[in-house]
């Protein structure tokens, strides 16, 4: 909310920025104000925002448009209430300058991380072929990581390809070109074996320093046998081929994914996220403009790599954004139940996803599905 109920109220919001630039890191001495250029002039949630980072208070997310403070827990959010009144009082803002802030506690926001295992045999299929197809959502990973999805299958210049996440697919830092994609994961086994369907191939490395702006959890792998399988999910309880042209998400926007966790599920798009920490173990990772996604149980560990597609209706000639990709998740708050009703993000968790168009941008590739202008079913690859 930008402040402009006067003259004075504008300067004292930019004095606010200032202030943030120059707050301390401990205690609540007054700040100095030996600042000689122009301010900035900044709306009060940014101003809040950027003096609780530099308080240290959790943040977990920044919503687009939003007025609204996720934190990690119940001392974060008390932490930046207080930050709120104590600021407007010491500004002297005005409640039009400096409206009562919403704060929301989402606990963390987690990947699943990558691990080794204590004993795994991976068996090549016999021949290069077995009966059962390989489907989009199924139970997919990197032979040392215990989950994951196998999000869809994108073509690039020189064959098609698996698309997962970076924690999924190249195991963090411990992934390296060629090295076995397994399904199902190690740890989604439910009394399979483990076999070998691609070898990873490219991906986008995480910047773990204190101020990165990452975009994607992102790894394409190789198909090795790649007449084995679909781009569909289109058995029982799936909802079939994507659409092969990828859109923008939008607020309110209803989607669905199929992963490898949590089959079927759907949620709605609440918005895109400036500013997100997401926990790989014991490292916080920083993004910026992620999808930020809530339902009731729409995603949790071993669903990181599912492609999110709108969920409109069935009916393509009135629906025609009918399972467009927006997202691939790759993230989840471990709270089930948010603290703060917030209408534009109804369930129990939230979920990040990053925009499909960038990862499919990065890795030069397009989505195998239902290709436009077709009624139905999928485009075998």
């Amino acid at each position: 909310m930008q402040a402009t109920a006067s003259t004075a109220t504008t300067l004292r919001v930019a004095t606010a920025v200032l202030l943030v630039c120059a707050w301390p890191t401990a205690g609540w001495a007054e700040p100095a104000m030996a600042v000689s250029r122009a301010p900035v002039l900044k709306p009060w949630p940014e101003v809040l925002f950027d003096a609780a980072m530099r308080r240290g208070i959790e943040i977990t997310l920044k919503l687009k448009d939003s007025d609204v403070l996720f934190v990690e827990d119940g001392r974060d959010r008390t932490a930046a209430l207080n930050l709120a009144r104590h600021l407007a009082k010491k500004l002297k803002l005005s409640p039009e300058a400096a409206p009562p802030v919403e704060v929301v506690v989402t606990g963390r926001f987690r990947a699943a991380s990558a691990s080794r295992p204590d004993s795994i045999v991976i068996s090549p299929a016999v021949g290069g072929r077995s009966d059962d197809p390989i489907l989009v959502g199924a139970s997919a990973a990197h032979q040392n990581v215990s989950a994951g999805t196998l999000g869809c299958i994108v073509r690039r210049q020189d064959g098609l390809y698996a698309l997962g996440n970076y924690h999924t697919f190249a195991a963090m830092e411990e992934g390296r070109k060629g090295e076995p994609i397994v399904s199902p994961a190690r740890g989604q086994r439910d009394g399979r074996q483990p076999e070998a369907i691609a070898r990873l191939e490219d991906f986008e490395r995480l910047d773990l320093t204190a101020h990165a702006q990452n975009t994607m959890d992102a790894a394409v792998a190789k198909l090795l046998y790649p007449e084995r399988l679909s781009s569909g999910t289109q058995i029982a309880g799936r909802y079939g081929a994507p659409r092969t042209e990828a859109i923008q998400a939008q607020a309110r926007q209803p989607v669905m994914k199929y992963g490898a966790a949590t089959k079927l599920s759907r949620g709605t798009v609440c918005g895109t996220a400036e500013y997100a920490s997401v926990w790989y173990g014991d490292t916080k990772v920083h993004f910026v403009d992620q999808i930020v996604i809530s339902g009731d149980d729409f995603a949790r560990a071993g669903d990181s790599g599912s492609l999110v597609v709108v969920a409109d209706c069935e009916d393509l000639r009135s629906c025609p954004d009918h399972r467009r990709p927006v997202g691939l998740v790759f993230a989840a708050s471990d709270r089930k139940s948010i603290e703060g009703e917030l209408e534009e993000c109804p369930g129990n968790r939230l979920v990040l996803a990053n925009p499909i168009s960038v990862v499919l941008k990065r890795f030069q590739a397009t989505i195998e599905g239902q290709a436009e202008g077709a009624s139905s079913g999928t485009n075998q690859p």
